[in-house]
């Protein structure tokens, strides 16, 4: 979005508010991401809340609860759009052109993630890479605050749930649990924003908090995102030992064979987005310096996938070029 003229890192609404504005920007983007070879499409959701839409766009509930929904049928019209665009130019290939077209093509699959952002997010002040908010809200409340937006997506047809940029396992467990209780059927992945290589962005150890998301049967992904690049292999080679752990323990507590294969099939996947290595100020954006060159985004992701990774990607200030390299390093070498 920035780089088609959005200026979006000093709104309170992020790109929640081009939803209202320019419907047709977010698809644009989306389409962009699936043209450079993601096979996974988030939401502009991220920093959407009802109370805040209300706020800084001056609508009634109902048109905030219809924004929201809109982010999923936005992906998800994008997704047609890539689809039919995808088919059309292989029916303009000659027999021959077009078996070499199948047999070069990964044939993904495509999922629109809903994403849930943390409570921080909305705070418009950076917190939600500090969780510094954590010991001031209950777990009951950030759960209520999260209802709402979670059912929305839910609706709208989600394919699954980025649980992304969390600072803190409190707030990890507060969604679950909701999504336990509320949502059953719907996969999710939780991924956590973190300081350095073995600590959420509260401080809590990487560890800690894997192990406390990886007891919900529903996620089916767990890592980081939205973090500097150079912690991610860290960070992953952590969050893998202790689903190891996980998966030893609840193998040898299973009274018969039956279920301990159901226990290993189940196990999440280690998911890995972080951003382009920059810091994020909330009055002066962001700054640093930038690992987001196409080729140390290769480089990186492939170092990921080695360590275990299985979704691989990019967040802020990681574009379709950067995409585009990775998928290009990658397809076929995940499975």
């Amino acid at each position: 979005l920035q780089n088609n003229g959005y200026n979006i890192d000093g709104d309170p609404l992020w790109s929640a508010r081009i939803l209202h504005t320019d419907a047709n920007a977010i698809r644009d983007v989306h389409l962009a991401y699936l043209r450079a070879g993601a096979s996974v499409i988030t939401c502009a959701s991220y920093q959407a809340s009802i109370s805040g839409l209300r706020e800084h766009l001056g609508v009634s509930e109902k048109t905030a609860e219809g924004l929201i929904s809109r982010s999923v049928q936005i992906a998800k019209q994008a997704r047609k759009e890539y689809l039919l665009e995808t088919t059309r130019q292989k029916e303009e290939e000659d027999n021959i052109q077009q078996q070499q077209r199948q047999d070069e093509s990964d044939h993904r699959q495509i999922w629109v993630a809903g994403s849930v952002g943390p409570y921080g997010a909305c705070l418009h002040d950076g917190s939600e890479y500090t969780g510094s908010y954590i010991d001031s809200v209950s777990e009951d409340d950030l759960a209520k605050w999260h209802k709402k937006r979670i059912d929305l997506l839910v609706e709208a047809g989600a394919d699954l749930l980025a649980i992304e940029t969390i600072p803190s396992k409190v707030e990890a467990t507060a969604i679950c649990k909701l999504l336990r209780r509320e949502h059953q059927d719907i996969p999710v992945w939780v991924t956590f924003s973190c300081k350095d290589g073995a600590h959420t962005a509260r401080g809590e150890r990487i560890e800690d908090a894997v192990a406390e998301v990886a007891k919900f049967s529903q996620v089916i992904g767990i890592g980081v995102n939205c973090c500097n690049p150079a912690y991610v292999c860290s960070l992953l080679s952590r969050a893998r030992n202790t689903i190891a752990v996980r998966k030893n323990t609840s193998s040898t507590s299973k009274k018969n064979k039956k279920k301990e294969t159901a226990s290993v099939r189940l196990l999440p996947v280690l998911v890995a987005y972080p951003n382009s290595g920059e810091d994020w100020d909330h009055e002066t954006g962001w700054h640093g310096q930038s690992e987001a060159e196409t080729k140390a985004c290769t480089r990186r992701s492939v170092e990921w996938v080695s360590q275990g990774a299985r979704l691989v990607g990019g967040c802020c200030r990681i574009g379709p070029k950067q995409i585009h390299g990775m998928s290009k390093v990658l397809t076929g070498n995940i499975r």
